[in-house]
């Protein structure tokens, strides 16, 4: 059992609400549905082949494909900007160049969403092959123009907006200015989206590392996994199902508490540390102690010891119950699930 699914996203269908992508097209630049599969007439000739899409992974060179054909779409602009044009080949370099700076953009934004592996996809993101040596050197060098990028939009947003396509374009990604014509659902959202906003709304990655029905409910089984770890999360599980759990970071100063935060995933609250000269432990026959406010002790799958206090080192303003019952449901709880994690920052 899992707190948190470690699925790394599903990509839904445009046309059809409810379908996750199962096949690509490549020649036509397409990702299916299964639905889309009955036009047969269409992709006739055409053979799409199957593609497992939730794993992020065995889509990644699919999605960069389709992110470097931003690069040939962008030339449709070119008669709009005449005026640039007194030096025809210095027009094209611009117009490749801004095509790069837009997919550098869509590879910050789709890092930032989805990706949960520890390798970052703007590593992956080689020029093709088949541009010509003076190109990849424009592409790399040449500064981005902004009624470009302003002309792109407008081009993406006839296209969208094009009822006569029906299709899922694969060109198109989540977060892309001005509509998207798929989008990617993330099973973790809500804990993401939780401890987005504990982090302040700093960009991150998380990993699991230990997992508690996996490697066990005490504190070596713990520390095996954890230790070193600077910046991570635990998230548990009580035997009457609430979800909470904390967050610390060491590369803070010793005293500063504004990233050390306790949460309920099932309320939705965040409880930030206010004292800061109290300090989380992880010392002795507990696995986790962040000073009082919530002390998870070994074997807590087997036993009620585990216990929560809000309000001693970190705020309990959020709480409309009973603060020492908010975070697990009872002041004293068992537990069905542990899970540790480490948290990489993004931006």
């Amino acid at each position: 059992m899992e707190i948190i699914s470690t699925n790394r996203c599903a990509i839904n269908c445009g046309s059809h609400q409810g379908e996750e992508v199962a096949f690509c097209n490549m020649v036509m630049k397409k990702l299916l549905c299964r639905k889309c599969l009955i036009k047969q007439d269409i992709y006739s000739g055409q053979s799409p082949f199957p593609i497992q899409t939730s794993q992020l992974l065995e889509t990644k060179e699919l999605i960069l494909k389709a992110l470097f054909d931003k690069l040939f779409h962008i030339q449709q602009v070119i008669e709009q900007f005449q005026h640039l044009q007194s030096d025809g080949n210095h027009f094209m370099d611009v117009v490749y160049s801004q095509g790069y700076t837009l997919v550098q953009e869509d590879l910050s934004r789709l890092q930032i969403r989805t990706i949960f592996d520890n390798e970052p996809i703007y590593q992956l993101a080689q020029l093709p092959q088949q541009f010509p040596s003076q190109i990849q050197q424009v592409l790399i060098e040449s500064q981005p123009v902004q009624p470009i990028i302003q002309a792109s939009q407008e081009i993406e947003r006839s296209s969208l907006e094009d009822p006569s396509d029906e299709d899922t374009d694969m060109r198109y990604f989540p977060n892309a200015t001005p509509g998207q014509s798929f989008t990617i659902e993330i099973p973790q959202g809500p804990i993401k989206k939780l401890i987005y906003r504990g982090l302040e709304e700093r960009g991150y990655q998380m990993e699991r590392l230990y997992q508690g029905s996996r490697d066990g409910f005490n504190g070596m089984d713990y520390y095996s996994r954890m230790i070193g770890i600077q910046n991570y999360l635990v998230v548990a599980q009580s035997a009457t199902g609430e979800i909470f759990g904390g967050f610390n970071s060491y590369r803070l100063i010793p005293y500063e508490a504004k990233e050390r935060f306790l949460f309920s995933l099932t309320k939705q609250t965040i409880h930030r540390q206010y004292d800061p000269k109290k300090r989380l432990d992880n010392e002795g026959y507990f696995i986790i102690n962040f000073n009082d406010d919530l002390i998870i002790y070994g074997d807590c799958d087997r036993n009620a010891f585990s216990s929560s206090n809000l309000g001693n080192g970190y705020e309990a303003s959020e709480c409309s119950g009973n603060p020492k019952a908010w975070l697990a449901g009872s002041e004293t709880f068992q537990l069905r699930e542990l899970e540790g994690f480490n948290l990489t920052f993004t931006l």
